[in-house]
């Protein structure tokens, strides 16, 4: 019985395995591997890694993670060590009117609450160093230390102050020139060199294979269940001593591997050859595999549910991609709302509601950058466009997911049981 199922399981596996589409997607990733292969990072200098976290206190963000600057809060950088007797990187700012940089934590302070706050004459010192080291943490220094070593009385005149961190560079931003094909081409991109790892690793994961792959895998799949129940096929499949049942895991189970081998090459792939050049090894990563055939594993469910209902791949096809927008429109929704406040109280409980029921697809999403996260970022530095996201929110979107998976095939083995062939 059990070797029967392996070999259904086997064959359907061979049947996704021979699309094209399969091998056009391993063809996709490879090319996308060379050209992670191709990335350098390059430290910079000392000074120059000490002017670009200087220009740090020259800009804001507002919520949008748009980063505005502006004009006069500019240092000279002196006495720059790379790694003193401590193990620290430090360096001395020197601002000839202090003025500028109270007006910049102003504008930093109007930028996070949008409330009234201090005129830039009434901004003390203690104030413009806790900004500075919550600067510098969320820069990606480790440890940060600032300290006023000489200021004029008032608040116009010069101020210098004394910056220090952990001499570990990987997080932080400005610290390295990232670039494309050996060097050729500069990379701009915001963020340390663990920063960037992240973020290419995201864009593989979440976009190439959670969006590109599982799109092509639920055209590609669509078909079988449909054309095997076709009168001749179904009576031949049934004569093999399986259940029903059996037979239709095997083509779920079947089709699973489709989109895992797709994953385990590219993300493995990807994640090999950028951890070699940054120099940055974690298997967290790897669990982006996992991530990632979980969430095709709830769109394939209900692939293989409306499969058994209507026999129609067009069908399959068409309401498998609906779903898939809904779920996600929904959970995007029910993000963004997170930040919003003056919505009306009905709207944010109906986008609740519909989230709490719905598969969590945006979720598993969210779940995957998460993870990323916690491989290669310290607290305090996000990924672009990732809103909070807690083990429970994990939990209950694996929750909630894993029952739509049980519901639909429950639904589709109910009816295949039933149907006469």
């Amino acid at each position: 019985m059990i070797g029967g199922f392996l070999a259904q399981l086997r064959d359907s596996f061979r049947e996704a395995a021979d699309q094209r589409a399969l091998y056009m997607l391993l063809a996709l990733g490879a090319v996308l591997v060379l050209v992670c292969a191709s990335v350098r990072f390059e430290e910079r200098e000392p000074k120059a890694i000490a002017e670009a976290v200087s220009e740090e206190f020259s800009r804001y963000s507002d919520p949008f993670d748009m980063t505005v600057g502006w004009g006069d809060a500019q240092a000279s950088v002196t006495d720059v060590v790379a790694r003193d007797d401590a193990g620290r990187f430090t360096f001395v700012l020197r601002y000839e009117r202090s003025l500028p940089l109270r007006e910049a934590w102003c504008k930093w302070e109007e930028s996070k609450s949008r409330a009234e706050v201090p005129k830039s004459d009434a901004v003390t010192d203690a104030q413009v160093v806790d900004w500075i080291t919550e600067r510098l943490r969320m820069s990606g220094a480790l440890d940060p230390s600032v300290a006023v070593l000489a200021a004029a009385e008032g608040s116009r005149g010069p101020i210098r102050l004394g910056i220090s961190f952990a001499a570990t560079l990987d997080h932080l931003d400005g610290a390295h020139d990232t670039s494309l094909f050996f060097g050729q081409v500069a990379l701009p991109m915001p963020g340390g060199k663990s920063s960037v790892l992240a973020f290419l690793m995201f864009l593989f994961a979440e976009k190439v294979v959670g969006w590109i792959g599982v799109m092509v895998a639920l055209i590609v799949t669509a078909g079988f269940v449909p054309a095997a129940l076709r009168r001749g096929r179904v009576d031949f499949l049934l004569t093999r001593p399986l259940s029903r049942l059996q037979l239709l895991l095997g083509k779920y189970f079947g089709g699973l591997g489709f989109i895992g081998v797709v994953a385990f090459v590219i993300v493995g792939a990807s994640w090999a050859v950028l951890s070699r050049a940054a120099g940055i090894w974690s298997p967290l990563p790897l669990l982006s595999v996992g991530v990632l055939t979980f969430f095709f594993a709830v769109l394939y469910a209900a692939s293989v549910c409306i499969g058994v209902l209507t026999r129609s791949t067009t069908a399959v096809t068409f309401v498998t991609l609906g779903l898939w927008a809904m779920c996600s429109v929904v959970g995007t929704i029910h993000q963004t709302l997170r930040f919003v406040g003056d919505v009306p109280a009905f709207a944010k409980r109906a986008v609740g509601i519909a989230h709490e029921i719905l598969p969590r697809t945006a979720d598993i999403g969210l779940l995957d950058a998460a993870i990323i996260k916690r491989a290669y970022l310290p607290e305090g530095v996000g990924l672009p466009g990732m809103g909070p996201f807690t083990v429970d929110d994990a939990w209950r979107s694996l929750a909630v997911s894993s029952a739509w998976i049980v519901f639909f095939l429950a639904v589709a083995w109910w009816r295949f049981r039933k149907r006469d062939v």
